[in-house]
């Protein structure tokens, strides 16, 4: 891996995904989530129109981290990386209809032991410039 220091605040992205209603669908049918409002729009009509589960999120969000961890500066060896953690902080619901855009940005590097401990923060807001999500994925990369 290149000097990854160097890549602190380093930017990847945006990246637009539109949000529909049978990608919805499908998302919380794999995840076996009959929740309604994932499901039925007249059910979901009370609530603003059929909303994404949560964790939905993971499919706007992930191109700035693959973006990040495939740029051929950092010179990452994918077969010694691994998904440490994420956590998410939801602003709004995630809706069918939405435009969402997101960016990354490699927010720290730390270096212990023979690893490197990698957070990329990603930002996700929709067509209008309000915040959705903003992520913070946790990698571990060993050196």
């Amino acid at each position: 891996m290149a000097k990854a220091e160097e890549f602190v605040g380093r930017e990847y992205g945006p990246f637009t995904y539109h949000v529909g209603h049978e990608k919805i669908r499908e998302y919380a049918s794999a995840t076996k989530n009959s929740h309604p409002w994932h499901h039925d729009e007249a059910a979901a009509e009370a609530v603003g129109g059929l909303m994404a589960p949560p964790m939905f999120a993971v499919i706007p969000t992930f191109k700035p981290v693959i973006a990040c961890v495939s740029d051929e500066e950092l010179e990452i060896d994918l077969a010694k990386l691994v998904h440490g953690e994420q956590e998410f902080q939801f602003h709004r619901p995630i809706r069918a209809g939405d435009k969402l855009i997101t960016t990354g940005c490699m927010e720290t590097v730390r270096e212990k032991g023979p690893m490197y401990f990698v957070k990329i923060r990603t930002t996700t807001t929709d067509g209008d410039g309000e915040a959705v999500v903003t992520g913070l994925w946790n990698l571990v990369i060993r050196i």
